[in-house]
């Protein structure tokens, strides 16, 4: 009976050994906001009928070292009822654009995959939390402001230089962000995707992102305008 005993503890231990790291991996050192250009989505994606504008794609928790927490908590289901009274500010900046995807479907699969990781955040404590301080958070950009102040507007011909995005960026939002750039099935050059914002889990403020941009190989970069 002790050798069963002592057999059965050993296994506890090994359980035990295993389940550390997974809840040491919802620990996480900032939130990145990251938004997106339609456009630049739609290029590999078949989408619905919109307007072109930058777009929340959504608030992530990240880690310093790259990696970032994911599905930390699926007891928490998407309840629509909880975003109720901000719905007609999500339609507006925070909806699916891919044909076939509901904003529901879209909004379910940001929470349960990263939502639910962003509790230590006191403003994202819950699901109206989450996406409420991610909506406060992107009405302070005004990206295609910011860019069309250094002359950088949507273009079917015209590039820039990615330094050209950055310094503009910077200019208006007071810190460098990352960048992240796709390939582009009608040019031969990088197009700008996403641009992502580096914020202070603690209260969401900003700071210097310090990750290197994606996919932006080349110095010059496309910016382009919804097709008809």
């Amino acid at each position: 009976m002790a050798t069963i005993i002592q057999s059965w503890t050993s296994l506890l231990l090994i359980f035990s050994s295993f389940s550390l790291p997974i809840e040491s991996s919802k620990k996480f050192d900032y939130i990145l906001l990251a938004t997106q250009w339609p456009e630049s989505f739609c290029e590999h994606n078949e989408c619905i009928h919109h307007k072109d504008r930058w777009l929340i794609h959504g608030a992530w928790p990240e880690n310093n070292d790259g990696s970032y927490p994911q599905y930390c908590d699926r007891s928490r289901k998407f309840n629509h009822d909880a975003i109720k009274s901000i719905e007609s500010e999500l339609v507006a900046n925070w909806k699916s654009l891919k044909s076939g995807s509901s904003n529901d479907q879209f909004w379910s699969h940001e929470y349960t995959k990263h939502g639910t990781c962003a509790i230590e955040c006191p403003l994202m404590n819950d699901e109206l939390g989450y996406f409420k301080s991610t909506l406060d958070s992107f009405k302070q950009l005004h990206i295609e402001q910011w860019l069309a102040a250094a002359g950088v507007v949507p273009s079917e011909t015209k590039t820039y230089r990615l330094q050209t995005i950055h310094d503009a960026i910077q200019k208006g939002f007071g810190y460098r962000v990352q960048i992240q750039c796709a390939h582009s099935k009608h040019h031969d050059y990088p197009i700008i995707m996403q641009i992502n914002f580096c914020l202070s889990k603690q209260n969401l403020s900003p700071f210097d992102c310090h990750s290197k941009d994606v996919g932006c190989s080349n110095s010059m970069i496309g910016y382009l305008p919804t097709r008809k």
